[in-house]
């Protein structure tokens, strides 16, 4: 329940800052406010380099043995502590809300278009400065991008996972 401005001065306060945590499974739980997501886009409308985190707050077990949801998958050639640093400076990584099979498979910008592609048949959204620029079912959504976007990020869900990249920003 931080104010906007509060969050943006946090952000500018130093580089070191890298992002918000855009779900939370206790606030979800607790107040169904686990959502990050509205104040994220709002964010990254202003241009500024804003990752979007999912982490649990400790790794422990529910009493039915389910585990904490909300996690980061690091994309690195290999998995050593400087590279996973690395990587999550750059943020080289994606939100994952269960511990599912479900993968990001590839995300690319060329020639004015951003792609993804995901390991199994998902609803795929564009959001492109805060609104869906498009949606698809399948494996893969192509977007091109207008001259006037400051960024766009991916949304990707299945019945029982959903994956959140972070911004490619313009």
């Amino acid at each position: 329940q931080l104010s906007e401005q509060l969050v943006l001065d946090m952000l500018d306060f130093d580089p070191v800052v890298l992002g918000i945590e855009i779900y939370n499974q206790d606030c979800e739980e607790w107040n169904n406010k686990g959502w990050g997501l509205t104040l994220w886009d709002t964010i990254l409308k202003t241009g500024r380099r804003c990752f979007g985190f999912a982490v649990p707050d400790h790794y422990a077990e529910y009493e039915n043995g389910q585990n904490w949801n909300g996690t980061i998958k690091i994309l690195v050639p290999e998995a050593t502590q400087e590279n996973c640093l690395k990587a999550i400076r750059n943020g080289a990584f994606y939100c994952q809300i269960n511990h599912t099979d479900f993968a990001l498979s590839n995300l690319k910008y060329e020639n004015n278009v951003a792609t993804i592609s995901v390991s199994k048949s998902a609803t795929i959204k564009a959001v492109i400065n805060g609104e869906i620029a498009k949606t698809v079912t399948g494996t893969e959504l192509s977007i091109e991008i207008p001259d006037d976007a400051v960024y766009v990020r991916f949304e990707a869900s299945t019945d029982d996972d959903a994956i959140y990249t972070n911004p490619i920003m313009f």
